[in-house]
């Protein structure tokens, strides 16, 4: 009987020790869990049509660095006309310093239909903007022939602030035409439009090229800079006018 009992015991102590250290592993296991965040501010450029790849920049703040932004889930309603976003992070386990620390992201959207879209964050579907899309006009993806930005920088001289576009030009009968400006209350967006010169001399090569743009008198703040590019694709930056 004594034997028995012992040998109870000892299977005990084998099954607790091993929930003990599964217990410990699972505590000390580095993989992040996901956990829901909200953005802060959600920023809406507009001038989208029917055809364009619509982007959304949003931004938040973490209350201590054991956050990292994972992705941001969207969901389109066409119904509804509801654009539902869904901010995620990892959190990770250890030593945590307890400081803000600012993140954001880029936000495909893709293509909506033509109309007025809300958007909204979060289980509670708090709304964060809106964006207007007009209707295409042509079949193409774009209205027009835009120049390949590769960078876009704010540029203050004096009392007068600047954006410097810069990139290159695959062909030398590829040139700058114009560059048009829409200020919105926390969006700027430039169109750099090209022009292609019907030449006989006209070469494939890497071809630099620099534009500066003028911006009128803006309240100092926080901006989303947005600048379109050759390709669908879009420079998108946050910047502080002073």
């Amino acid at each position: 009987m004594f034997h028995l009992f012992a040998s109870a015991i000892s299977l005990l102590v084998v099954i607790a020790s091993t929930n003990a250290n599964a217990q410990s592993s699972s505590l000390l296991r580095p993989e992040p869990r996901q956990v829901p965040v909200l953005f802060q501010k959600v920023y809406v450029p507009n001038g989208f049509d029917s055809n364009d790849h619509v982007q959304l920049v949003g931004e938040g703040l973490f209350q201590h660095t054991c956050y990292r932004h994972a992705e941001t889930t969207v969901r389109v309603d066409a119904g509804l006309k509801k654009v539902f976003l869904g901010p995620v992070a990892y959190k990770y386990q250890g030593l945590c310093l307890q400081m803000i620390l600012p993140f954001e992201r880029i936000i495909d959207v893709g293509v909506l239909t033509d109309g007025t879209w809300e958007i909204v964050q979060g289980p509670q579907e708090e709304k964060v903007g809106e964006v207007r899309i007009a209707m295409a006009t042509k079949q193409e993806a774009d209205d027009y022939l835009y120049a390949p930005v590769s960078t876009a920088t704010i540029a203050v001289t004096g009392g007068a602030t600047d954006v410097v576009l810069t990139g290159e030009f695959r062909n030398s009968c590829i040139a700058m035409d114009q560059v048009k400006l829409t200020m919105e209350p926390d969006v700027i967006v430039l169109q750099p439009i090209a022009k292609m010169e019907n030449r006989a001399d006209c070469q494939d090569g890497v071809f630099p090229f620099s534009e500066r743009v003028s911006l009128p008198k803006i309240t100092p703040g926080r901006y989303l800079l947005h600048v379109r590019s050759m390709g669908g694709n879009a420079l998108n930056s946050l910047v502080d006018v002073k």
